[in-house]
């Protein structure tokens, strides 16, 4: 459910950066991503539930530290890009491109250059 809720707002997202005026797409967009929002609230419930519901009082601290500490590391494995350096350099054409002086709006480059 997740999953499709994702590739939906992916393709909204991809319709409305081709069409920044289209604003059902905008609009479809935003509803999605509150529901996926809610989705993923949901799924961190369940789980941090069914996780409270295998602690118990009896249970020693260093079994507890063992379960939160096998949790953790599942979740600090980190997802890398299969190429850095070429994500990097996109990453910079995009920052060159929307700080240059030429991308600003007219009005904003007649304001800079009064000063």
């Amino acid at each position: 459910m997740i999953l499709n809720c994702q590739q939906m707002f992916a393709a909204y997202q991809r319709c409305w950066e081709l069409s920044p005026a289209n604003t059902e797409s905008q609009d479809a967009m935003v509803t999605v991503a509150q529901h996926l929002t809610d989705l993923w609230q949901q799924e961190r419930k369940k789980y941090w539930v069914s996780i409270l519901d295998q602690v118990h009082r009896t249970r020693s601290f260093r079994d507890v530290w063992y379960h939160v500490n096998s949790i953790w590391t599942k979740f600090r494995q980190q997802v890398c890009d299969p190429d850095p350096a070429g994500r990097a350099q996109e990453l910079v054409l995009q920052w060159k491109e929307a700080s240059s002086f030429s991308g600003l709006p007219t009005e904003h480059q007649e304001a800079l250059n009064q000063q």
